[in-house]
């Protein structure tokens, strides 16, 4: 089943979920790098950026997540 409040930790990982169609269930995202794709900047204008860099592990869990994507 697909995640209630999912925060995305950089620009990949997000791309990837509003490309799933889960904007609405994405509750923050960070660390862009680059412009967001044009066909997704109508959903990611939607969600909720945390911190244009890393957000603090109390900022992420302030969205209270069921998911947290990020790339290492």
């Amino acid at each position: 089943q697909p995640p209630r409040r999912a925060v995305s930790l950089n620009q990949d990982s997000t791309e990837i979920l509003l490309s799933l169609g889960l904007a609405d269930r994405m509750a923050g995202t960070a660390t862009w790098t680059d412009p967001v794709l044009p066909h997704l900047a109508k959903d990611n204008a939607k969600v909720k950026r945390l911190a244009d860099n890393n957000p603090s592990f109390e900022k992420v869990l302030d969205e209270e997540p069921d998911f947290v994507t990020a790339s290492f």
